[in-house]
């Protein structure tokens, strides 16, 4: 602190007051970039006239937090209310993943994020593995709409809705498709650079339904590759939604006609050996610019069991052939980072950072952030707090 040159904060599994880290961040008057205080407790609000800035902050990652649905909104509405003053500005990356918050709070938390909560300098927002129902579609995207400055965003696991899910049965009714409509309405509005909406179980859908999304997002993106000054990456997640035949046209489109795409992970799609070689061709091609991706295995093995045995081994050495080639190219497949990792990967070089086999590990800070339990007052006013294994967890994807 004395040096104003640590940039990043981590404090992982313990029950430090996050909301008093807060209350206390003018402390930090350079240097800090980055906030990382997972799986610790918020329980209070933040007073109304508390907190008129966050320094030179740009990440905030609460993730797995415990969360009351006042502390939460009030996290929040202080955002907004600082956020509003451009002399200082607002963290500019908002990750909450798999909060610890009870299925009440977590409603009554969307039903009051109205659409005067704005923050304008938010442009990357992770919300991983909390669930969102029909009924919260339009105040949680309602509100990510108004975040005008917003490029990516990270909803994996998070939809849970009555119909279109991969395990069920029953054929396609347009009725049921209303939350999917929804949520593609709002992502027409959106300028969007990044998607994350990998599913599992509850969260992954079938093609009929899961398209309506992917189809828009598709329009809005090749929308925004013809603007005349946009260079900025393109990025899209969709891991073990079922998008089918149709999807993969969908991704091969995106493939061809984006200039700036960088980053593309789908798999468990139900396609054909067909579509699946001519999306990987396409991803292989000279001009493409893609970066970042992961070979489709059990997709490749799917499909092949559907081809005729006569065909098969024909398939089978092209898409060898084709998987040599991928390897050349981006490397041995290895489960991806999600959204919300891939932003940590550059905060780790300047940062406090403590090893798990370090768990007696002490770091001083000053008086007022919340104690733990294992906390102890130490010399000249100052709290010395003995962190826990700290670290960047993993977060809200997985294959």
């Amino acid at each position: 602190l004395k040096n104003k040159t640590i940039e990043t904060l981590s404090v992982n599994n313990s029950t430090l007051s996050v909301e008093n880290v807060l209350l206390n961040i003018t402390l930090f008057e350079t240097g800090l970039k980055n906030l990382i205080l997972t799986r610790c407790q918020f329980a209070n609000p933040i007073p109304p006239n508390a907190i008129t800035t966050f320094q030179q902050l740009q990440t905030i990652d609460l993730s797995y937090t415990q969360f009351t649905s006042t502390a939460l909104l009030s996290l929040f509405k202080k955002l907004s209310t600082v956020a509003s003053n451009e002399k200082s500005p607002a963290p500019s990356k908002l990750i909450l993943n798999e909060l610890d918050i009870s299925e009440d709070d977590i409603s009554t938390f969307y039903e009051n994020l109205n659409g005067s909560i704005v923050v304008n300098t938010l442009t990357t927002f992770s919300w991983a593995n909390n669930k969102i129902t029909e009924k919260n579609i339009d105040s949680f995207f309602g509100f990510l709409k108004k975040q005008i400055n917003l490029r990516e965003i990270d909803v994996s696991f998070c939809l849970e809705f009555e119909n279109g899910q991969i395990d069920q049965e029953g054929e396609f009714n347009d009725g049921t498709a209303t939350p999917f409509k929804k949520i593609a309405e709002y992502i027409k509005n959106m300028k969007l650079e990044f998607l994350s909406i990998q599913g599992e179980n509850k969260t992954a859908y079938k093609s009929e339904y899961f398209n309506i999304i992917l189809t828009v997002f598709s329009d809005r993106l090749l929308q925004l590759s013809k603007e005349k000054y946009h260079f900025n990456k393109i990025g899209l997640d969709i891991r073990r939604q079922q998008i089918g035949n149709e999807g993969i046209e969908t991704l091969t489109k995106i493939v061809n006609e984006i200039p700036t795409l960088d980053t593309l992970y789908f798999d468990h799609t139900g396609s054909s050996i067909d579509g699946l070689i001519t999306l990987i061709t396409a991803m292989l091609d000279i001009k493409s610019t893609l970066q970042k991706t992961m070979w489709p295995e059990k997709d490749i093995k799917d499909s092949l069991h559907k081809v005729n045995a006569s065909e098969r081994t024909n398939y089978l050495n092209t898409t060898n052939e084709l998987k040599k080639k991928f390897e050349r190219r981006f490397g041995k497949s290895s489960i991806p980072k999600s959204a919300w990792e891939k932003i940590s990967d550059g905060l780790k070089a300047a940062a406090f950072m403590v090893d798990r086999s370090s768990s007696k590990s002490k770091f001083v800070l000053p008086p007022g952030i919340g104690m733990t339990t294992k906390g102890k007052r130490a010399d000249k006013g100052k709290v010395t707090i003995n962190l826990g294994p700290t670290g960047i967890p993993r977060g809200g994807g997985g294959s």
